[in-house]
């Protein structure tokens, strides 16, 4: 519940999830979880050269929006800004159930969804200038937020600066050290650290739960 609060309060498109201590890694099929048996060995390539890929070592004042996305991997290609969903490549698609319902506000022109990758469900995306419920796929990406379920078999298709879902707080200090960190223990003696970084393009949040990132997300203004 904590965790839920937390994260909500902080990034509006978070979910719940359990979550444990892992280690930092270097074949992302050993994301904490079972073998990985459904993801096609050509997208597990990818996703493990955006993980190991040579990380951006700038100074704080030097990270800007420009080289943040560029520094943003998804599906193990570099992330490009404006982008839709029919963009992000092949293993995403839509869901649309009782318990991850696509959301859209016609007078707003906004939508939000649930993607599933290779099955998995990885990921909430926030989407802007939606002119119907139909152009959900072909509609700008106005934010995502990655997050995980260790209880689950999942691989997340999401590398920042070669941070990943699943790795340690240490590899966040040392590829994403212009983020301000946060740490506190809750009641429950739950260790937890967050990283935010703001401009007035875009939010960026990272949430790691006894020594494992947990969540990352970000969110472009709109303006």
């Amino acid at each position: 519940m904590k965790r839920k609060i937390l994260s909500l309060f902080l990034c509006s498109l978070m979910l719940t999830g359990s979550v444990c201590g892992c280690d930092s890694k270097s074949d992302l099929s050993q994301n904490g979880s079972s073998t990985i048996t459904d993801i096609p060995a050509e997208a597990m390539e990818r996703l493990n050269k955006a993980h190991d890929i040579e990380p951006v070592i700038a100074p704080k004042e030097e990270w800007d929006t420009e080289k943040i996305c560029n520094s943003f991997y998804i599906n193990g290609k570099q992330f490009s800004y404006p982008c839709t969903i029919n963009e992000l490549g092949e293993g995403f698609e839509i869901i649309d159930t009782e318990e991850y319902k696509l959301k859209y506000d016609k007078d707003k022109k906004t939508g939000s969804c649930y993607l599933s990758y290779y099955g998995k469900t990885v990921v909430n995306v926030r989407l802007y200038d939606c002119q119907n419920i139909a152009d959900i796929s072909d509609s700008p990406i106005g934010g995502m937020a990655f997050m995980q379920d260790l209880n689950k078999d999942y691989v997340f298709p999401v590398s920042f600066n070669g941070v990943t879902i699943g790795d340690n707080t240490e590899r966040v200090f040392d590829r994403l050290s212009f983020l301000e960190s946060y740490s506190d223990v809750w009641e429950d003696e739950t260790e937890f650290y967050s990283f935010n970084y703001e401009n007035e393009d875009i939010k960026i949040y990272c949430l790691c739960i006894n020594d494992c990132v947990t969540d990352i997300s970000f969110n472009f203004k709109q303006k």
